[in-house]
């Protein structure tokens, strides 16, 4: 039998301290429910000694200032830019895929995608690692314009004094003014559609004060390939109607 002085300071035995007190048996003590770390840090903060009842969260901190460039600088940089891609791109003609029996997949797949992710190259150099040099949203288009109208450009000379220099002369004559209009038209269309991608990310990196995420230009790109390759495979149908060999 337990001396009086026991049961009165023995732990498991709490309530004869008290015994006027009501009393419920115990409940087995259950595991804490599991909790995101998103909880754990709201009950950090709004528990803690700083925040007190009806005080607002804190707010976002505040965007670091930006040093505005000379209008000059900017279109200096916007036109390297632009003109970088193009010339990054120009390998891609090269690609040609004849001999090794993949020319549609090369023509209509791997080598607009190529084309169409390495010519706005310039501006994601920018973006990556120079993000105080872009600071308009005309550059994008701009950037665009340029490097959709080089690659046009070199991609023409190219096939003016090598894929196309054999043919007749008034063949070629006619091949080249149809490429300098609708080739040129159709690299600077596309461009500009990746950098609407471009333009997009930049636009909510603003927004969300935080690096731009370049995935989020990922369709973009994929939309200007489809409209690449699909022009290729048409013309790959209808070359010899619009350009009758004689």
């Amino acid at each position: 039998m337990a001396k009086p002085r026991d049961q009165l300071f023995s732990v498991t035995e709490e309530i004869a301290v008290h015994p006027e007190l009501p009393h419920e048996a115990a409940s087995p003590e259950e595991p804490p429910p599991s909790a995101s770390p998103t909880d754990a840090m709201a009950r950090g903060y709004y528990g803690s000694v700083a925040f007190e009842p009806g005080q607002e969260a804190l707010p976002r901190p505040p965007a670091l200032p930006i040093r505005r460039r000379p209008l000059l600088q900017l279109l200096l940089e916007t036109a390297l830019a632009g003109v970088a891609g193009a010339v990054f791109a120009v390998p891609t003609l090269l690609l040609k895929g004849r001999e090794s029996g993949l020319w549609v997949w090369m023509l209509c797949v791997f080598g607009p995608f190529a084309e169409e992710t390495l010519k706005p190259s310039g501006m994601v150099f920018l973006l990556e690692k120079r993000p105080h040099s872009v600071q308009r949203s005309w550059q994008f288009p701009l950037a665009a314009l340029l490097g959709g109208a080089t690659f046009a450009v070199l991609e023409n000379l190219l096939y003016r004094y090598v894929y196309l220099a054999k043919l007749p002369p008034e063949q070629l004559a006619a091949v080249m003014d149809y490429r300098w209009a609708a080739c040129t038209a159709l690299h600077i269309c596309c461009t500009l559609l990746s950098s609407l991608g471009l333009r997009r990310i930049w636009r909510q990196s603003l927004k969300e004060n935080a690096p731009c995420q370049l995935n989020g230009a990922f369709p973009w790109f994929v939309a200007a390939t489809v409209v690449h390759g699909t022009y290729n495979l048409a013309m790959m149908t209808l070359q010899n109607s619009l350009f009758p060999k004689n």
